[in-house]
């Protein structure tokens, strides 16, 4: 390349940098992202004072924190979070917050949480698009009970469970969950604290003691030779007839209990086919299913055990162990004299395969026979008290893909089958019909296959909520089979003027109720319900569609 040739390219190369200067230059600045203050006060919702030391906190996602435009594969934009606590006059305060929208909580001991687990009040979700120092966030204090446990003679015993449990509705069923627990101690002296939103039923179920693993050839018993039959406040024998001590947030209150103490049982027996490296569970269930606190040693080596200090009558005794990722599990009824049980043996097993059968009839929209449909199998265990978290056991599948359930341990187990382009028309296992009580008591050994049938389609109902005034967006409405009200419900969600439109509704006779989304309804229970004072509507369905069903909504409006 020639001096000039050189020249040229420099004299190029030097307006190219100049017009890109340039140009930059032209592009107008971008914009700053925009921030705002927020700020408030968290007060006690009894009291209205304010509550200092409150961990408060905001998280989401500012409008800016979005994916790149054209880049799909971009990560998702990280969550991001401010915190900080409230001062002496409950107040906090966030600066510099991007504008996008978030959402707000606060903790702090001797209050409920806010919002609550499981629910989302809408003052929790906050927009920000200009700043705000008027926030009020009410705190809800917990209660307290406390109370004392004598024997007949008024002597305070120590050692014993007593139990809180709070009834919660879920998917129309009430359900009690075991939610706090405590000890007595050498007073008879209990106290049950961090009490969230009542009422409570108060148990006490049995002499406190944590399943003891131990090594070698002896088993040494721990019986102290007393036991108790479990006590519902204030002398209830069973949960049916015990009355509930109410909520009273801020306060403590007080329930004694008077027990009759006798002499007790145990139980002794030796565990089979079970691992000695990994530890055993051992339950003990009275005769309604609930789950009784005693004194259990284990001897790891050689599988023999004992239940002390029971009190007399008919039991089931549990055995449960994990080993790589399997559980294994066993059980046998036991009654108990005064005298105890010795003997009884407990053969560890993996759960049944239950095996499902699928068939689909009927035709889908097109006029031709129905194709494969996906359904999900899936059952939940039937416990009168909760004291765990229980996952149902579940798979899905179709006609062109036979499914079974694995590894069930034994129990009684409620059926539930569901699919999005139909109804289910046959729930079989073996001669008992699953439609009519879908309550499955599945046992060791094999069991049947559970026979499903499919009727493609169904009918339509569709209809309006009526109440005073108001809006009605969000209104719930459901279905409840009047022939067994364990069956699947068929449900929905209004709109504002009410309509709604149910499909995929098997022929039969229902009952139709109506109310705001967040009420806490055991609509499963006709008796329940009619208690409640919320109406309903009787509902005949064909196999053509139906229309104009008005529903009263619970309450008479809707606010």
């Amino acid at each position: 390349m020639n001096l000039r040739q050189t020249a040229r390219h420099a004299v190029a190369l030097a307006l190219g940098c100049f017009l890109l200067c340039l140009s930059a230059r032209a592009q107008p600045d971008a914009p700053p992202p925009q921030t705002f203050t927020l700020a408030g006060h968290i007060v006690n919702s009894v009291t209205g004072a304010p509550v200092p030391r409150v961990l408060v906190w905001l998280w989401g996602l500012p409008q800016r924190a979005v994916k790149p435009e054209g880049n799909p594969e971009a990560p998702p934009p990280p969550v991001q979070t401010h915190e900080t606590l409230t001062d002496a006059s409950g107040a906090f305060r966030f600066e510099e917050v991007a504008a996008g929208t978030w959402r707000l909580g606060a903790k702090r001991p001797g209050f409920e949480d806010w919002p609550e687990e499981g629910q989302a009040p809408l003052d929790a979700r906050i927009d920000l698009t200009a700043s705000r120092e008027d926030l009020r966030v009410p705190l809800r204090p917990v209660t307290v009970i406390t109370g004392r446990v004598a024997d007949q003679d008024g002597f305070p015993v120590d050692g014993v469970t007593v139990q809180a449990l709070r009834a919660e509705i879920v998917d129309g069923r009430k359900l009690f969950h075991a939610y706090g627990w405590a000890q007595t101690d050498d007073r008879g002296i209990y106290r049950l604290s961090n009490l969230w939103r009542g009422p409570y039923y108060l148990r006490v179920s049995g002499l406190s003691a944590r399943t003891r693993a131990v090594f070698g050839r002896v088993l040494p018993s721990q019986a102290t030779g007393e036991s108790f039959r479990p006590v519902y406040y204030p002398t209830s024998p069973d949960l049916d007839s015990a009355s509930p001590v109410n909520d009273a947030p801020g306060q403590e209150l007080h329930a004694d209990f008077t027990i009759s103490m006798q002499a007790g049982a145990s139980v002794h027996g030796v565990l089979r086919s079970f691992s000695a490296s990994q530890p055993v569970k051992l339950e003990l269930d009275n005769a309604a299913g609930e789950a009784v606190p005693a004194r259990t040693e284990i001897n790891q080596s050689t599988g023999e055990f004992e239940i002390a200090d029971v009190a007399p009558g008919s039991y089931v005794v549990k055995a449960s162990q994990s080993v790589r990722d399997e559980t294994l599990s066993g059980e046998a009824p036991v009654t108990l004299a005064p005298g105890g049980a010795s003997g009884l043996t407990l053969e560890l097993a993996p759960g049944v395969e239950i095996p499902c059968r699928i068939r689909v009839q009927g035709q889908g929209e097109d006029g031709e026979p129905a194709a494969d449909v996906p359904a999900s199998i899936a059952l939940e265990p039937v416990v009168k008290i909760e004291t765990a978290i229980q996952e149902p056991i579940s798979s899905q599948g179709g006609e062109n893909a036979p499914i079974s359930l694995h590894n069930v341990p034994p129990g009684k187990y409620r059926v539930e089958v569901s699919t999005s382009t139909g109804y289910i028309a046959q729930l079989q296992a073996g001669s008992k019909d699953l439609l009519q009580n879908p309550v499955l008591t599945v046992t060791p050994g094999t069991a049947p296959t559970l026979d499903i049938v499919i009727q493609a389609g169904g009918a339509t109902v569709s209809g309006r909520v009526q109440a005073a005034s108001g809006n009605l967006a969000g209104a719930f409405i459901v279905l409840v089979s009047a022939r067994s009200p364990d069956l699947p419900v068929v449900d929905a969600v209004a709109s504002p003027d009410g309509s709604f439109s149910l499909s995929h509704v098997a022929p039969g006779s229902y009952r139709a109720y109506a109310w705001r989304g967040r009420a806490q309804l055991e609509y499963r229970n006709p008796s329940a319900m009619a208690l409640a004072g919320v109406e309903g509507v009787e509902v005949e369905v064909g196999s053509s569609d139906l229309k104009d069903v008005h529903v009263p909504l619970a309450g008479g409006s809707a606010q």
